[in-house]
């Protein structure tokens, strides 16, 4: 996988941040997960921003296609996480494109909570998986958030 591109502000009124990650065996060398077809994308994210009514996102897109996304938790070593997940990708993109996925969410500013990339995902960066169709493939990468 090429390193990630991203979060960056894709409008004026800072509601929506997108993220770009693409498969490039020329960058990943000889994974066999460099040019995987992208099904699913899994984000670590705040629990309290799954566990938030009204969602804290309000719209999203991945290659200007609408994606809805699925709020859970998952615990790892005693600790529990919120992930925020992306599935069944292959359904809009069979085959992923070559210029990769760009996934934008225009996120909720009217609470105060979870409505920037810093607030809404755990620890330092934005970390993500993604998963291939058969979950054999599953890198996992970050995105600095600032």
């Amino acid at each position: 996988m090429t390193p990630p591109v991203g979060p960056i502000n894709a409008t004026s009124s800072d509601e929506t941040y997108c993220w770009q990650v693409r498969a490039d065996g020329a960058v990943a060398g000889g994974s066999r997960c460099a040019t995987m077809t992208i099904y699913k994308l899994e984000f670590i994210v705040e629990r309290a921003c799954v566990e938030r009514f009204p969602r804290p996102i309000r719209a999203a897109t991945i290659n200007g296609v609408a994606v809805f996304p699925t709020y859970g938790r998952k615990t790892w070593k005693d600790t529990e996480y919120g992930m925020l997940s992306f599935s069944q990708l292959t359904e809009d993109f069979p085959v992923t494109p070559a210029g990769g996925l760009r996934l934008c969410l225009t996120l909720d500013t009217s609470s105060g909570s979870c409505a920037t990339p810093a607030e809404l995902c755990y620890g330092d960066t934005c970390v993500y998986s993604l998963f291939d169709p058969g979950f054999t493939c599953c890198p996992v990468s970050q995105v600095p958030y600032s």
